[in-house]
């Protein structure tokens, strides 16, 4: 039997997030999640200069030395949920950037990306907040992370 091959998008976005979680593995990113009753939240922050050139032309995304990336991934029994995601981050200084979520589809996936503009060893503090049923109260989380 031969089965098709994957676009190149595709094959692209998965070697994205397996250097991701490589990155992640090794310090250069930040990984969490989050286990509700109905969902999985998995969230991430990583310098914007580890997506490939090509991933980040196809969906417009910038890369620069000093530009992170927050991803935020919701799934329902292990699939692609929509959700509505906003939040804020927070540096020493006390000053706040608001948080603008991109939602990015791929054939089996979605996840959602903001850019966070950052200084050189800066600590921020990100405060999300997650909208998954409009009937239900939004979830609320908040993570830090250390950039170099």
């Amino acid at each position: 039997m031969i089965l098709p091959l994957p676009n190149a998008t595709f094959v692209a976005v998965t070697l994205w997030l397996s250097t991701l979680g490589l990155c992640v593995l090794s310090g250069q990113g930040y990984a969490g999640q989050i286990n509700l009753p109905t969902h999985t939240v998995y969230y991430s922050a990583f310098p914007s200069r580890l997506i490939p050139t090509d991933v980040a032309e196809s969906h417009q995304l910038r890369r620069a030395e000093d530009l992170m990336m927050v991803n935020i991934t919701v799934q329902k029994m292990n699939e692609p949920a929509e959700a509505t995601i906003s939040g804020e981050v927070i540096n020493l200084l006390g000053q706040i950037q608001t948080l603008r979520f991109v939602p990015i589809k791929e054939a089996q996936a979605l996840y959602y990306l903001s850019e966070v503009i950052v200084d050189e060893r800066d600590w921020l503090r990100f405060k999300i907040r997650i909208e998954i049923d409009p009937e239900l109260d939004p979830y609320e989380f908040e993570f830090e992370r250390r950039f170099y």
